[in-house]
């Protein structure tokens, strides 16, 4: 008979190991409940496609994978410097805000203190419901490894957390090289094959169109870099700090109160903090490097904003891209490029694609997510399926960022924890969970 996991995890990102860690701090890790998480890719490094040498994290670095949760923590990011000898030279850095390498680094530690949990090059494919004589239905997952080889495993609870998909326009849509996502930028392009010839169209404004810019000019030798917007470029980030109240979990359980036309009402009104913006640090650096090369004489930025793709054509080994300018004058302007960068955000529909067939219930399109982070079934033997940055119509703007995200971790960990011994109620068995947890009050936590 094969085992069924107590719990699956799927997505070794930020959000995942937080819950992680805080099952490890709870003591579920050692009391020998079958969990896993599987990861398609073959590690838990953070966007390597955007991990630019001129990039920094856009949050406070106290809004790690378990500091608010508990400053005491093994996994805090200030732990992690301490393990590998750095933290009195980062002190002296004097930021809250370290570079996006050295923070996936940080990820990629505490995904190693769960070796034995994870299994990367694994990518779920399907989700089959199965009917349980005990309680809750048991969820049937069917996985692919990179070799092709299927595996179908059993599990009571499940956590998604899989990210979302690259969103490339229509109208460039193709099998060219040249056209590539922002996130694969780094894995797809060679900075030193970058030369004074060179022609590079990023399409976007937001914070990774405004950093692969930056990237351009400050460490490569590219001759022009041209940016294409249907709007203004470009549009600072509001960062004060009561927009940065705002993306704190104490904050997000105040718009999971809140009726529907509160949250959509707050959601438009904060779309300056954090889509189609680009941080001032990032837009000074842009606008000094411009100065400087007027300095020299020369010009190599170009905006085109107010202006729409309406055509695009490989043309040995170039993309002949047609604009067509919405103001002032309406014109048509087609240029050439060697290579075109979308920076053109995500779609998020991944988890929607494997849910579906379960029949969650769902609002306005998007599934019903609980107070607990649980996906909400018709029928009560549905089973436990937590969702984790797919639910930001209920839970606010911190499900889209790292805000939120180590007390997110226990909330669903508890969630875990109290299902599984509800669980072993159910059947029978004798669970190992530590006493500690016993008379834990299932609620909403926050510090």
């Amino acid at each position: 008979m094969s085992t069924i996991l107590d719990i699956l995890l799927v997505g070794a990102g930020p959000a995942n190991l937080s819950v992680l860690s805080y099952l490890d701090e709870a003591g579920a890790l050692k009391s020998g409940h079958n969990i896993r998480l599987v990861e398609k890719r073959e590690n838990a490094s953070w966007h390597p496609g955007l991990a630019l040498p001129t990039s920094t994290l856009q949050v406070s670095l106290l809004k790690d994978l378990a500091f608010l949760r508990n400053p005491t923590s093994p996994y805090t990011f200030f732990n992690y410097l301490k393990e590998e000898k750095l933290l009195y030279q980062f002190m002296h850095l004097n930021t809250y805000y370290p570079s996006r390498n050295l923070f996936s680094n940080y990820l990629e530690w505490i995904a190693s203190k769960f070796q034995n949990f994870i299994s990367y090059n694994c990518e779920v494919r399907k989700l089959r419901n199965i009917p349980s004589a005990h309680g809750k239905d048991i969820l049937e997952v069917t996985l692919t490894n990179d070799a092709g080889e299927t595996e179908i495993i059993k599990t009571r609870q499940l956590v998604l957390s899989q990210g979302h998909k690259p969103f490339i326009p229509e109208v460039l849509l193709s099998e060219s090289k040249q056209i590539i996502h922002s996130s694969q930028f780094l894995n797809r392009t060679s900075a030193k094959a970058l030369s004074a010839e060179s022609h590079v169209v990023i399409v976007g404004r937001g914070q990774s169109a405004g950093e692969i810019i930056r990237f351009l000019l400050e460490k490569t030798d590219v001759g022009k870099v041209s940016v294409i917007s249907r709007d203004f470029l470009f549009k600072s980030t509001d960062a004060n700090p009561f927009v940065n109240d705002i993306y704190t979990y104490p904050r997000a359980i105040d718009f999971f109160s809140y009726d529907i036309a509160g949250r959509k009402n707050m959601l438009s009104g904060l779309r300056n903090t954090n889509y189609a913006t680009v941080t001032d640090d990032v837009l000074s650096a842009i606008y000094e490097q411009t100065f400087s090369d007027r300095i020299d004489q020369r010009q190599r930025l170009y905006l085109y904003p107010y202006s729409l793709i309406k055509a695009a054509e490989e043309q040995a080994n170039k993309i002949a891209i047609t604009l067509q300018q919405t103001q002032p004058d309406k014109t048509a302007v087609t240029i050439t490029a060697d290579l075109i960068v979308c920076a053109t955000g995500f779609e998020n529909t991944l988890h929607k694609s494997l849910i579906n067939s379960l029949k969650p219930e769902c609002i306005d399109d998007d599934l019903v997510v609980k107070d607990d982070f649980s996906v909400q079934f018709g029928a009560p033997a549905s089973p436990d399926i937590f969702l984790i940055n797919h639910s930001q119509a209920q839970h606010g703007p911190t499900e889209h960022t790292l805000a939120g995200i180590s007390e997110r971790g226990k909330v669903i960990g508890d969630a875990l924890i109290k299902n599984m011994r509800h669980c072993e109620r159910e059947t029978g068995s004798n669970g190992t969970l530590p006493d500690a947890l016993n008379n834990k009050d299932y609620k909403i936590v926050t510090h």
